[in-house]
């Protein structure tokens, strides 16, 4: 025979209560994610800084990877690309675009006869 009083039901309440009740959780925030500059021609280096709290480490998608919650690193995107940075929940996105140079298609001369160092 188990025989309940006042002072056995309160603490088999609070260890229910503290067994209950798992830990809050914490999600990141980012106070910024930049790029500069954000428009490029192909080839040319773009420099993405951040700053998180909240999060042991964070993540940049794609190419870069695991980093710190502050810092900063040089990228060399091809083509236009969204970059995202993940810390412990908190998500922003970030677009490079890369603008190909012009290209020419056709060229002709009005003139047949080719003199150096001519005006």
């Amino acid at each position: 025979m188990f025989l309940v009083t006042r002072r056995t039901l309160v603490a088999a309440l609070g260890v229910l209560l503290l067994t209950a009740c798992p830990e809050p959780v914490t999600v990141g925030e980012i106070g910024y994610f930049r790029g500069k500059p954000l428009d490029i021609k192909p080839g040319e280096s773009v420099s993405l800084s951040w700053q998180a709290s909240n999060a042991a480490a964070c993540l940049i998608t794609p190419d870069v990877g695991e980093v710190a919650t502050t810092g900063s690193t040089l990228v060399n995107p091809m083509f236009t690309t969204t970059y995202e940075l993940q810390c412990n929940g908190a998500k922003q996105k970030l677009v490079i675009v890369v603008r190909p140079p012009p290209s020419i298609d056709t060229f002709t001369a009005s003139s047949t006869d080719v003199f150096p160092d001519a005006p």
